[in-house]
């Protein structure tokens, strides 16, 4: 049984480390594009500009943390931080469903705040076209639309960081120690 699970973490790793080896897309012509970061969270494709991106961790340990407002997670510590872990689905959803054992968080610096998102997993980098970028339609969920900045034509919806700083309470004050 331990060697069929080794075998199985193995095959895991291998195609991991394949995706994100896979050299970031070019354009062929002189257009504007943009750097993201594209990851998973509730099903759907989701991308931040790399620009705003410090680093990609594995969820380990996360330390829950009273009186919080509902979409801070916890935190998780990160190179001697300590990092305000924002749960993606509480902005989308209103739920603040639990972390699975494989979650990642996308550490992020906003406008000198620093906190990660959860998120399902982690695909690599793209350049994005900025032609390619369109306003988020009308049509588009409701719930979502004030935290999305654009979506693409696979339905890659990019998300509005300034959107989510702008929530009441949040708060991203560094925690000491």
């Amino acid at each position: 049984m331990a060697d069929k699970m080794r075998e199985i973490e193995i095959s895991l790793l291998k195609n991991r480390a394949h995706r994100l080896a896979t050299p970031i897309e070019t354009s062929d012509d002189n257009a504007e594009t943009e750097r993201h970061l594209i990851f998973t969270a509730m099903e759907s494709k989701f991308s931040v500009p790399l620009d705003f991106v410090e680093a990609v961790t594995k969820i380990s340990d996360i330390m829950p943390i009273p009186h919080t407002p509902a979409h801070i997670q916890g935190v998780i510590r990160r190179r001697g931080q300590t990092i305000a872990l924002v749960n993606l689905r509480y902005f989308f959803t209103a739920s603040t469903e639990s972390l699975a054992d494989e979650d990642y968080a996308v550490v992020l610096k906003v406008k000198g705040k620093l906190f990660a998102l959860q998120v399902e997993d982690v695909e690599g980098v793209s350049l994005l076209p900025t032609a390619s970028i369109f306003p988020v339609p009308e049509s588009y969920d409701k719930a979502l639309r004030p935290y999305i900045s654009g979506i693409t034509m696979d339905d890659l919806a990019i998300i509005n960081l300034n959107e989510i700083l702008m929530t009441p309470n949040f708060s991203t004050t560094p925690i000491e120690g």
